[in-house]
């Protein structure tokens, strides 16, 4: 059984590279198992804003450090972010019916219309909330 792994890569790229293997190996094989995980992030910079507005005050732009994320990872991530403008403000997931809430017991409006919006990730609608 030969294992490639990724971190054993000779070279920078990770689609083109080249493995120094212990043993020279030669003749026809034929591949058995392949393990390829999913590491495409679906949190990019070109998908990750919020803008926040707290009561009177500006609103702000967050950003969601780019990652692949599940969906409570997700809800961390952004409720982090959140935190900076108030810690009031939750995220929070129901596994039944699969929505997200986000709130704040008064005053808080989220803006999902930038272009580098999250909300369909999310599930909003590109709109101001």
């Amino acid at each position: 059984m030969l294992a490639i792994r990724s971190k054993d890569r000779q070279g920078t790229s990770s689609s083109d590279f080249r493995i120094k293997v212990q043993q020279p190996i030669s003749g026809t094989y034929i591949l058995s198992h392949a393990h390829i995980p999913n590491t495409i992030y679906n949190v990019r910079d070109d998908n990750n804003s919020i803008v926040v507005q707290i009561g009177q005050y500006a609103p702000v732009t967050l950003l969601v450090p780019a990652g692949f994320y599940g969906v409570n990872e997700l809800l961390q991530a952004l409720q982090t972010q959140l935190h900076t403008a108030d810690a009031t403000v939750t995220c929070s997931y129901d596994d039944r019916t699969a929505r997200i809430t986000i709130a704040r017991p008064s005053g808080l409006a989220l803006e999902f219309t930038a272009a580098t919006s999250i909300a369909p990730l999310l599930g909003f609608e590109p709109e101001v909330f």
